[in-house]
């Protein structure tokens, strides 16, 4: 039996053993505590039974719960896999667009850079269309033009470039014949002509107007018509061109004929055929400009320091030899002892000696050391004026030659640019900076040697005024006080 049972079974009990209890009324008690018993066992069992079948619905509920959540843990992993794959695939394109954008941008600069080059190259042509030889340069004009009109540089550079190479071959297949024709031509007296022309090429050209013979000069690329007519003065070289020209043909095999020509237009074939030679003003516009902006600096500091020794010069040679010719009669008067003639002649003149006359004299009444002080204020205040400029005439002679210097810094950097940019086959590109790097190293020196000679000159001179200055002030101080 259960414990329970046992308790139950003796609280039955303890009315038997009471004997104030009737019998009957414990059966009857005995009857109801079985029926309650028999009732609270029924209960018990019931919600055992309800517990049970609670239990058992809960363990289906749970391990349907775990079936479920392992199908959802597996869907998960499933989905994680997916996710992470387009992940991985999300990186790949990511990539992928990444690397053709940084392709389409290098395309696109390349693109402009060729675009940028073609429209240099159109630049350059242009320029060389316009510096080129200008006979027959009217169709070069027409054939440039219609290009641009028909093609763009932007939208077809490739197209475009070889046309522009077309054409440079095909002036180029021109410059290999000679040609005669007629032309109309601007002279260099401003008169435009009718001319029979001999075209060798695109470099030289020889031409007829009545009886007189010309040839198309190269002025320089520096140039705003770099080409000109010029009339042939030599006699010999007249005769012959009119040679060639009465010939009219080439010449036949086994025949020659001598002809002026100098493909490169040299100085020396300028002379040949008759130029005038520069006159000094045009030699130094010519030495002005091959020394390129440097020069005007280098032109202020020569003008500085050539107005600085001009006044040097009147002070020291003007001023102080006026006041030396009446000094020697001022003293003349002291040694007679004519204060008076001397006190007057010192009030005529100007100038430092003439002050210290005066003032000598007006401290004559008093003692020699006070005539001394007022003697030696005013040469402090003298010599500050006779170094005036000075120290400026000794900068300038030292910059002039580093702002030369500077010059050729710069000269050579365009040389280089010139180099980097054209390459080293134009002599005349190289020739320019080489030419502005001398000409101001040159002109430097030319400033800073004779302004340093004149300084020293200016210099030596302030010197000895101030020797003479303080001689004469000595022997005026001597003759008013000789005992002392």
């Amino acid at each position: 039996m259960s414990k329970r049972s046992l308790l139950l079974l003796l609280f039955l009990l303890i009315p038997i053993f009471s004997e104030d209890t009737p019998l009957e009324d414990l059966y009857s008690e005995l009857e109801y505590l079985r029926e309650r018993y028999h009732d609270r066992q029924s209960t018990f069992e019931h919600l055992t039974r309800t517990r049970w079948n609670q239990k058992e619905e809960h363990t289906r509920l749970r391990k349907r719960n775990r079936d479920h959540l392992e199908e959802l843990q597996t869907e998960s992993e499933e989905l994680l896999r997916s996710l992470t794959s387009k992940r991985e695939n999300q990186k790949v394109i990511r990539s992928e667009i990444s690397s053709q954008e940084e392709e389409i941008q290098r395309l696109q600069h390349t693109w402009k850079e060729i675009v940028r080059a073609v429209e240099e190259k159109d630049r350059q042509y242009s320029d060389y269309i316009s510096q080129d030889f200008p006979l027959h340069k009217d169709s070069l004009f027409v054939a440039h033009r219609a290009l641009q009109d028909e093609l763009s540089p932007q939208q077809n550079p490739g197209t475009y470039y070889t046309t522009l190479l077309d054409l440079k071959v095909s002036r180029f297949m021109e410059s290999r014949f000679s040609q005669w024709f007629r032309t109309r031509v601007v002279l260099p007296e401003e008169e435009i002509q009718d001319m029979r022309v001999l075209r060798i090429g695109h470099a030289v050209a020889y031409g007829i107007v009545d009886t007189s013979q010309y040839y198309l000069n190269f002025l320089g690329e520096d140039r705003a018509n770099p080409f000109e007519w010029q009339r042939v003065a030599d006699q010999s070289h007249g005769q012959m061109i009119d040679q060639i020209f009465s010939s009219h043909v080439s010449p036949e095999e086994g025949q020659l004929l001598s002809l002026p020509l100098d493909p490169v237009q040299t100085t020396q074939t300028r002379d040949m055929l008759g130029r005038e030679e520069m006159t000094t003003w045009e030699y130094l516009q010519d030495f002005i400009e091959k020394g390129g902006f440097m020069m005007a600096p280098l032109g202020v500091m020569m003008l500085w320091a050539l107005v600085l020794v001009v006044n040097r010069l009147i002070v020291y040679h003007v001023r102080h030899k006026r006041s030396y010719t009446f000094i020697n009669k001022a003293v003349q008067f002291l040694e007679k002892g004519d204060i008076e003639g001397a006190k007057t002649l010192a009030e005529k003149n100007s100038g430092v000696l003439a002050r210290i006359l005066q003032n000598s004299i007006e401290h004559s009444e008093r003692n020699r050391a006070s005539a001394e002080k007022a003697v030696k204020e005013i040469l402090l205040t003298e010599i500050p004026i006779l170094e005036k400029h000075l120290d400026t005439l000794a900068v300038i002679a030292a910059s002039a030659p580093l702002m030369g210097l500077l010059g050729t810094v710069t000269g050579m950097i365009r040389m280089f640019t010139d180099i980097t940019r054209f390459g080293t086959g134009d002599p005349q590109l190289l020739a320019g900076g080489i030419s502005e790097a001398l000409v101001t190293t040159e002109t430097g020196l030319i400033i800073a040697i004779p302004v340093l000679l004149l300084h020293n000159f200016l210099r030596n001179r302030r010197n000895r005024i101030q020797s003479d200055i303080e001689m004469y002030a000595m022997r005026i101080l001597n003759r008013l006080w000789p005992a002392e």
